[in-house]
């Protein structure tokens, strides 16, 4: 009889199984999280990195531990703007919504949950995956080197990062964020490594990424340094060595970029001579904007209200559209805005033509996606919670380390502006790791 009572004992001293599971079971969980984490970067650099669309909101939910009242309510605030934006909806069109949502959830999610991911990243060595990260990324620029002496192409210096998704233009974004981590370390050894960091980022050929990248650091200068003058003169050196190594390292890509930025000003200025606006070539990448405004012409509440997620031309209308990568186990759902003012950019008679005509005639842009399918307060949202971010890692420095506020802001203004020509909120791989850097930055400490 007493043996049958033996088994509820393990009930009767529930401390004793707190003191020696529990811990083990924290420990495991602590490990799972941080296999995901690492997980989620190294997919970036691979030809799995479109897993990151899904992988990327586990990761992020699994990193919050508290949630703060202010930003529940910033939550429903989008909620409230992306609901404006069904007012352009009907039926099927739901689903371009739906896919919408996935694709900006973890843009969206890191600008309104920053406090909360960031302050649990604090028991983790983000210092560890980041170098880890970026090795790896360096790597892969010495085997595109290795791909370019073989083959001199402009899309040929890939290594081993594979041509889904953004492909070159995915990875020069990366290359840059490799720039602005290695330069702001004090090892001597690190420098060295975002002088290449550099030059990988120039054998991307991604000629509006390289006016990006100057631009950035022109505003950042503005902004951050007290001898602008002579911070300026540094970014024309700068500039001039980039010019320099296009020029010697591949001459057709050299004078391709220059017409490329001789023709976008040029379409700038017809636009607004209209005396002349069919004289001159404009650009798909210009044309999408000018289409734009003559949709909300039409219809002028179009500019408030938006005309839904996955509407116009975001990365979800343009995978659902069924004519540029339809997803196969998704009917095609096309929005009558996306197909009068956008299909006609990017079809299948243009994605048939070698090269597709170049960069300057793709349709991207998450600032104008964004505009377009959430309104007027959709991205004015997402510019307050940019700014919102920033004050926040900038009030993380305790000390005044120009070094790093320079580059905060600089980090900060390239992604606003890279998202003018490109649908890179929409890309994990792209935002996922622009926070954890400029969360690293925030976080040094200059050593004494």
């Amino acid at each position: 009889m007493g043996d049958r009572s033996r088994p509820n004992n393990v009930f009767v001293n529930p401390l004793k199984f707190t003191t020696l599971y529990l811990p083990v079971f924290l420990r495991l969980v602590m490990l799972i999280r941080k296999a995901i984490f690492l997980f989620n970067f190294f997919i970036f650099l691979s030809p799995l990195r479109n897993l990151s669309v899904f992988i990327s909101p586990l990761t992020l939910i699994l990193f919050v531990k508290k949630l703060r009242v202010k930003d529940i309510l910033i939550f429903f605030l989008w909620g409230i703007i992306s609901i404006l934006s069904f007012i352009e909806l009907n039926g099927v069109i739901v689903l371009n919504y739906i896919v919408s949502s996935l694709l900006l959830f973890p843009f969206l999610f890191l600008l309104i949950f920053h406090r909360s991911f960031f302050s649990s990243l604090t028991s983790y060595r983000v210092d560890q995956f980041l170098c880890f990260f970026f090795h790896v990324l360096i790597i892969n620029g010495i085997v595109g080197l290795i791909q370019f002496s073989i083959n001199p192409a402009d899309d040929s210096a890939i290594g081993f990062y594979g041509r889904s998704g953004l492909q070159m233009h995915g990875l020069a974004i990366l290359y840059v964020f490799s720039f602005v981590y290695f330069y702001t370390s004090d090892s001597k050894y690190f420098k060295i490594k975002s002088f290449f960091s550099l030059v990988f980022f120039v054998t991307c050929f991604y000629g509006i990424g390289l006016v990006v990248f100057s631009l950035s650091l022109l505003l950042a200068i503005i902004i951050s340094s007290k001898n602008k003058i002579r911070a300026i003169f540094y970014v024309m050196v700068l500039f001039c060595f980039m010019a320099f190594v296009i020029f010697h390292v591949n001459r057709s890509a050299f004078f391709y970029n220059i017409n490329n930025i001789v023709v976008f000003f040029g379409a700038v200025v017809s636009v607004f001579d209209n005396s002349h606006y069919y004289d001159y070539y404009v650009p798909r990448k210009i044309l999408v904007f000018i289409n734009y405004v003559d949709m909300v012409r039409e219809n002028p509440s179009l500019f408030v209200t938006g005309v839904g997620g996955g509407g116009f031309n975001s990365r979800a209308a343009f995978l659902l559209n069924g004519d540029y990568s339809s997803l196969s186990f998704l009917p095609t759902s096309v929005t009558n805005y996306h197909f009068k003012y956008v299909m006609p950019l990017w079809s299948k008679e243009i994605l048939s033509q070698q090269y597709q005509d170049g960069s300057m005639n793709q349709p991207f842009s998450s600032f104008l996606s964004i505009l377009a399918e959430y309104g007027f307060l959709g991205i004015a949202f997402i510019v307050f919670m940019l700014s919102r971010l920033r004050s926040y890692v900038l009030g993380l420095l305790d000390y005044s380390d120009d070094l790093n506020r320079f580059f905060i802001n600089f980090i900060i203004i390239f992604v606003f502006i890279i998202g003018c020509s490109d649908n890179i909120y929409e890309y994990p791989e792209i935002i996922f790791p622009f926070f954890i850097v400029v969360f690293w930055l925030s976080k040094k400490r200059k050593s004494v």
